[in-house]
């Protein structure tokens, strides 16, 4: 993908990560000149209802969201067959990889991130919404200290219905 042009607006730089619904791409945006994340559901995917539905689903539970620890979202996009989420790009790195390079945090490093965490997600049970999968690889931190929450893929949404059951696994 990198060098196309999406929607003759966002142009692909490089891919930044990959999931197991997607991939995520660093694009451009060319009429607003600034950089975004582009997540992209798996082809295989793309022909199957249900993942497409909850694909779908994760931008509108994010796009419900305006807070400073939670990734924003942009749009939702497709083309071709293809589904897109574009997204606010955060320059950071995921707790994941961060706890496997750096090992041990001293404790007011994780009492920040910690609570910006806890803030976070208070602002989104606030809004009705439980994210369900919070773990370091949903975690990002960058150079500064600014903490973002991703993901909300397998988010429940207080009164909507369930993509989910009780003791399935996703």
């Amino acid at each position: 993908m990198e060098g196309q042009t999406l929607f003759g607006k966002y142009q692909i730089e490089r891919e930044i990560a990959r999931g197991g619904m997607g991939m995520v791409y660093l694009a451009t945006d060319i009429t607003l000149h600034r950089q975004v994340a582009i997540k992209v559901l798996h082809a295989q995917y793309s022909g199957d209802p249900s993942f497409v539905q909850r694909f779908l689903r994760e931008a509108r539970a994010m796009a419900r969201l305006d807070h400073a620890n939670i990734l924003r979202i942009f749009a939702v996009e497709e083309e071709k067959g293809s589904h897109y989420i574009v997204m606010e790009f955060f320059p950071g790195e995921d707790l994941k990889h961060i706890i496997r390079r750096d090992g041990l945090f001293s404790v007011d490093k994780t009492l920040s991130i910690g609570m910006k965490v806890a803030e976070a997600l208070a602002y989104a049970h606030e809004n009705r919404l439980i994210h369900r999968d919070i773990k370091p690889a949903n975690i990002m931190v960058d150079d500064h200290g600014r903490v973002k929450i991703a993901d909300f893929g397998i988010a429940a949404a207080l009164g909507e219905a369930s993509l989910t059951a009780a003791g399935t696994l996703i």
